[in-house]
């Protein structure tokens, strides 16, 4: 069974990174210590990514029992096997 990562939960996890207003989905996914996140963002703006990569290192550094993989991506095509966790438009 996988164990949370040190930030309450991935909700949490998703309300940190959607605090963005640009970001549109985060999905996840988790196999043992290892735990993938995309966050959807519509197109590439460096800003906006910039924004994103410094909440990123700083939930690492919260989660050092975890090998966190954040990939910022405009497609959901893009994206893996993983779990919705976040859908502003929900």
């Amino acid at each position: 069974m996988a164990t949370a990562v040190h930030i309450s939960s991935f909700q949490d996890l998703a309300q940190e990174l959607s605090a963005v207003p640009e970001v549109t989905k985060i999905f996840f996914h988790q196999f043992g210590r290892e735990v993938n996140v995309w966050t959807v963002v519509p197109g590439f703006d460096r800003s906006v990514r910039d924004k994103i990569y410094k909440i990123e290192q700083s939930l690492r550094r919260h989660s050092p029992d975890f090998h966190l993989n954040f990939r910022v991506v405009a497609n959901e095509s893009e994206i893996g096997d993983s779990t919705l966790i976040f859908d502003r438009a929900a």
